[in-house]
């Protein structure tokens, strides 16, 4: 599950439970929603932890993998 989608099911406050729970950033927490940041593996296991294994290590770090850019196809001479 995403990181995003769990916070989304939760009440009201659950960004700042999931920061105290996991000891990590309010920052740390918004970089990854945003995906300005690539989670660390501790930072992933914490979060995994804090949320009962719902947010699974994997899911946050693939989901935090750059898409990769399709090279543009070199054009045909005429």
């Amino acid at each position: 599950m995403l990181l995003a989608d769990y916070l989304t099911k939760q009440d009201r406050g659950a960004i700042s439970r999931l920061v105290r729970a996991a000891r990590i950033a309010n920052s740390t927490v918004h970089d990854i929603l945003n995906g300005h940041r690539l989670s660390r593996l501790d930072v992933a296991q914490r979060i995994s932890d804090a949320t009962g294994g719902k947010v699974t290590v994997a899911d946050l770090l693939l989901r935090a993998q750059p898409r990769r850019r399709k090279r543009p196809q070199a054009r045909a001479a005429a």
